[in-house]
């Protein structure tokens, strides 16, 4: 049988929060996480590797409704 299950909001803010402490002791370590994203819909990135230079840059620009590397997907995806 299939089933479909889904956290509560306490077990949710829980993983978050574990996440944040996580991702601030990979920083202590010289250990940076981005993520940027690579589909939504039809809409998908067609690039294989991208430079870690690219994803630094998106993470450092000030209005990312999406976070994806390509300008030119991004705006496919806001249109899917």
């Amino acid at each position: 049988r299939y089933i479909l299950e889904r956290a509560s909001a306490r077990e949710s803010a829980a993983r978050v929060a574990v996440g944040a402490l996580a991702k601030l002791f990979l920083r202590y370590l010289g250990i940076e996480v981005l993520s940027h994203v690579v589909a939504v819909g039809n809409a998908r990135l067609t690039m294989t590797e991208i430079p870690w230079e690219r994803l630094q840059a998106l993470h450092q620009r000030e209005e990312v409704l999406l976070n994806c590397v390509d300008e030119e997907t991004e705006q496919r995806m806001k249109a899917e």
